[in-house]
């Protein structure tokens, strides 16, 4: 598998990448993304309160990943590159921090809402996990938010446990528009494989990002 930090290319590079792999005839094969800032779901509304989904891969501005494509990457938690305090495992259960102090370790994986009209768009977005249909899952996969009252997700709990996204116009410190933090996977100390499916409501199901697939090891 290509390994490559996605924070720190450019989209070109990063189509170049996915062609090579296209080209070669390797039809399920997906690029790593072992580090950097991701944006797993970015709910946009725009001038006309029009909803749409998109995934976010790396910052300023990164790579935008158009929904039902995000299958062409595999994002990587890697214990034998990461410094300890940014992925560990304990009793049965894989730790990736939320501090972005370790960005560089572990993909740093969140959701960011976007509102262009304070009339039209809804104040609140909010994203529950399930497990991907049909694909492998090693175990449980959970969400905890930096900001508290953001909330968090489960892989495990559909539609009880949701992380709640704020309008930026209507935002605070404790209800942002754009959210990341810990993530856990339970799992054996060997590692795991995790396909997350992210459903998008506001209130009602606006559309789903899926599969994010996920390593562990």
């Amino acid at each position: 598998m290509k390994i490559v930090n996605i924070a720190k290319v450019g989209a070109a590079a990063v189509a170049a990448v996915v062609l090579t792999f296209a080209g070669a005839g390797a039809a399920n094969a997906a690029t790593s993304v072992p580090s950097g800032h991701v944006d797993a779901v970015l709910v946009t509304c725009d001038a006309s309160g029009n909803l749409s989904l998109a995934s976010v891969i790396g910052e300023d501005p990164g790579v935008t990943v158009p929904q039902g494509q995000i299958g062409n990457y595999q994002f990587d938690y890697d214990s034998s590159t990461a410094d300890p305090d940014a992925l560990s495992w304990a009793s049965n259960l894989w730790t990736a921090t939320g501090d972005e102090d370790f960005e560089d370790d572990i993909p740093f994986i969140g959701f960011r809402y976007e509102a262009a009209n304070e009339d039209l768009c809804p104040e609140t977005v909010q994203i529950d996990a399930r497990r991907a249909t049909g694909l492998t899952n090693t175990g449980n996969a959970v969400f905890t938010a930096n900001e508290a009252a953001a909330g968090g997700t489960s892989t495990a709990v559909l539609n009880t446990s949701r992380v709640t996204l704020t309008a930026p116009y209507a935002e605070t410190p404790s209800n942002p528009s754009h959210v990341h933090g810990q993530w856990t996977f339970a799992g054996p100390s060997t590692g795991g494989v995790y396909n997350v499916a992210f459903d998008a409501y506001a209130p009602g199901l606006v559309g789903t990002i899926t599969p994010v697939q996920i390593t562990v090891s």
